[in-house]
């Protein structure tokens, strides 16, 4: 029995050895009930998890304006993907100010931008490139004129119903003729040259004056002294062939409107002819400064169609020239 299995056991090794090429090495392994497995005791690795390859988003360019009168215009980032947020700064020039910002897509619609403050604006990027485009105007730096008070009439000898009510309103609400200590204005008395001298030196507010002795009848100690050398100096006012300045003289239709006429700068007046019946009452300097006042219609003529003007002005007269003189500018 012990000769057999002895025998049995060397054919079995003779076996393995021949199936086995020669220089091969037989691993380790365990014998089991349906025969010998062998097992690799060398640790297979573990493989690394899928990691699936980083694709970045697609983004879109934001076209801004090269060149822009007024200001710059600049946008953060300046490709951006759909949905994420991009940023205008506005920066105008000296001087000017943003007018209108407008942001479009390639298909031409209107992308909303959200003003942020401080020049800056926003908007969500659309599926697309968009254009940024911009205009800036020139501030009116020119202040407001001041709103004049509510005009309550001060005047006892001055109705709603009168021709002239509008006309004293105006010149005594802009300070440019008051009414005496009793409280009235005095509308159909005459004006003097000399108080028409102080309504333009007021108005240009009382500029200072050195004193010269122009005229004879003008001392330095009269009231009227400083608006009547200040009209001269400015070639407003003349004196007569005479050399005197007749500060107290009533001053006439042709009178007051020559003195307009040259407070402008002496305009020329586009028309040649003045037609009123008595046109050939004109005085020869005055003739220009008429025809100007005519065509601007600071002076028309009197009930009768006349022009009247070696006619005295009255204070209501004055304050409507006066009136449509200053409206027109």
């Amino acid at each position: 029995m012990k000769k057999r299995v002895i025998a049995f056991l060397l054919t079995l090794v003779m076996c393995v050895s021949l199936a086995v090429p020669a220089g091969a090495k037989i691993q380790e392994g365990t014998l089991d009930g349906d025969g010998l497995h062998v097992g690799d005791t060398t640790p297979v690795p573990t493989p690394p998890p899928y990691v699936p390859p980083v694709v970045p988003p697609t983004t879109y360019k934001v076209n801004t304006p090269a060149d822009v009168e007024g200001g710059r215009i600049t946008v953060s980032p300046t490709s951006a993907a759909s949905g994420s947020t991009v940023t205008i700064t506005v920066t105008p020039d000296e001087g000017y100010e943003i007018e209108d910002l407008t942001v479009t897509d390639a298909n031409g619609k209107t992308v909303t931008t959200t003003d942020v403050g401080n020049g800056k604006y926003t908007f969500t990027m659309p599926g697309s490139s968009v254009t940024v485009g911009a205009t800036f105007k020139k501030v009116d730096d020119t202040p407001e004129p001041p709103t004049p008070p509510v005009w309550e009439n001060p005047f006892k000898d001055v109705k709603e119903s009168d021709w002239f009510f509008d006309a004293v309103k105006y010149v005594n609400q802009n300070g440019l003729m008051v009414g005496d200590k009793n409280g009235r204005f005095n509308p159909r008395s005459n004006l003097t040259r000399a108080e028409f001298a102080q309504i333009l030196y007021k108005k240009e507010g009382s500029p200072s004056v050195t004193w010269t002795a122009k005229f004879p009848d003008v001392k330095e100690s009269d009231w009227f002294a400083k608006q009547i050398i200040w009209a001269t100096n400015e070639g407003i006012l003349a004196g007569y062939a005479n050399g005197k300045a007749g500060p107290n003289d009533h001053i006439t239709r042709e009178q007051l409107v020559s003195l307009l006429w040259r407070y402008e700068g002496r305009p020329a007046p586009t028309m040649t002819t003045l037609n009123f019946p008595d046109a050939n009452k004109v005085s020869s300097y005055a003739k220009e400064a008429l025809l100007w006042a005519v065509e601007k219609d600071i002076i028309s003529g009197r009930t009768n169609g006349e022009l009247d003007p070696k006619g005295n002005a009255s204070r209501g007269e004055a304050a409507q020239m006066l009136m449509k003189y200053y409206s027109m500018k």
